[in-house]
């Protein structure tokens, strides 16, 4: 008899974080700005994936002809998943890279968290300029204890995202790789 009167209450006691989460969400309390749902439709919109060709940088170490981007909402599509991939002689790799956006409703930023496949976590935050282009800015470590920052300026022209990527120093931009990304439907 303890048992059920102890599964009833653990029963009623989810059933009624349910009802409160989901009033929140229709009450707005998780309401993210409009720049943000419309960057991460267009992200996901048809396949979701987006090629980029690397054949500038492709060698001997670094063999991927194309890198790509896939992404999709997290549950309740409350989030942004990401997974980068290589592309090599036709051959999609396994992720080397795994994203995370997510509104913090307390900062009132999107954030960010990456995960690489060797252990390396970054974490940062991405901002909306004046003339519209995304700006990334994170701070990465690695497992063995190696900090870096980079940054990216990302922006959409003509069914194309452009990426420009950089090495932060000392608080200075540094560019990087330049990239563009089109929609594989």
């Amino acid at each position: 008899m303890k048992r059920i009167h102890l599964l009833t209450t653990g029963i009623f006691s989810l059933l009624l974080l349910t009802i409160a989460l989901n009033a929140q969400s229709e009450s707005g309390t998780f309401k993210r700005p409009d720049w943000v749902q419309q960057d991460w439709d267009l992200r996901t919109s048809g396949s979701g994936t987006w090629i980029a060709d690397n054949t500038k940088h492709q060698s001997g170490e670094e063999p991927a002809e194309a890198y790509g981007l896939k992404w999709t909402y997290g549950a309740g599509n409350s989030y942004l998943k990401g997974a980068l991939f290589s592309i090599t002689d036709g051959q999609r790799s396994e992720p080397i890279w795994e994203f995370r956006e997510y509104w913090d409703g307390v900062a009132k930023e999107l954030r960010v968290i990456q995960t690489g496949g060797d252990g390396t976590i970054g974490q940062g935050k991405i901002t909306r300029q004046a003339d519209g282009r995304l700006r990334e800015e994170q701070t990465f470590v690695t497992p063995a204890g190696i900090s870096f920052q980079t940054g990216h300026i990302l922006w959409m022209e003509e069914h194309t995202q452009h990426t420009q990527s950089y090495v932060i120093q000392e608080g200075e931009w540094v560019k990087n790789r330049y990239y563009q990304w089109k929609l594989k439907e």
